[in-house]
């Protein structure tokens, strides 16, 4: 994989590495992977903990590429897209709003956007939790899992000594302290919390 930036948010002598790769190409679109846990494992393989990235829905109708033994959760960040998942549900996907399923379910999509897209096996739970700034704010963010994510959809904010803008990604591991971000005017950033059980 070759990196086109590496971001490093170092807390508590605790290192996550959030890598952005090249795009690559699907039936529907495009995915970059942010992150991908351990750094060693390879999508591919399936052998990750837990795999970060985000994509575009380009054509009207798509049919997403099955992954054995995967569960994802899929958040629009732009954009409308209704998922069917055969023989499970379907559902409207707005902004900011979420669908979970199974990645060996057969999943089709209906409808163009951008997307957050977590990727992980069933003993990882994740969640998702969106702050909107309209004029700037602090916001304090307690680490009450394993792993804990900020991903800025729009804007920008910084923690610490680092700014982060938009489409970034910051990772860091330390349970039980309080992390504060100092979110920019009309900011959006979703925050993702991992747990491996």
């Amino acid at each position: 994989m070759i990196a086109l930036f590496l971001y490093l948010f170092i807390i508590m002598n605790s290192i996550v590495s959030c890598v952005r790769s090249k795009p690559i190409f699907w039936s529907g679109g495009t995915s970059t992977e942010l992150c991908i846990y351990p750094e060693k494992s390879c999508y591919e393989d399936l052998d990750f903990l837990f795999r970060i990235s985000v994509a575009t829905i380009d054509s009207e109708v798509s049919t997403f590429t099955p992954l054995n033994r995967i569960c994802r959760k899929f958040m629009i960040l732009n954009g409308e897209v209704k998922l069917i998942h055969e023989g499970h549900h379907q559902k409207m996907v707005k902004p900011f709003d979420f669908d979970s399923f199974r990645g060996e379910w057969e999943t089709k999509s209906i409808g163009k956007g951008r997307v957050l897209n977590v990727m992980h096996p069933s003993n990882v739970d994740v969640h998702f939790n969106v702050v909107k700034s309209e004029r700037g704010q602090e916001y304090d963010s307690k680490s009450k899992n394993d792993f804990e994510f900020a991903f800025v959809a729009s804007g920008s904010t910084q923690i610490a000594e680092d700014m982060i803008k938009t489409e970034e990604l910051i990772g860091f591991r330390n349970k039980g302290e309080i992390n504060t971000f100092k979110l920019g005017v009309r900011t959006t950033v979703v925050f993702i919390s991992i747990q491996v059980n």
